[in-house]
């Protein structure tokens, strides 16, 4: 939903291999929405303080 709202804006949003997987588990109803959320903020933030180190 998201990712459609952002396209209406005229944005564009680019998923990564890991965040198009959790999409499509999802979709799938191998994740539940919280579960999906969940494991993506937890991505996310892996991502951010791995990128971080690598700047450091």
């Amino acid at each position: 939903m998201a990712t459609a709202i952002t396209r209406l804006a005229g944005d564009t949003v680019v998923l990564d291999n890991v965040e198009q997987l959790l999409v499509n588990l999802k979709r799938k109803g191998v994740l539940t929405k919280a579960e999906s959320l969940s494991l993506q903020a937890d991505y996310l933030e892996e991502k951010r303080q791995s990128t971080r180190k690598v700047r450091a």
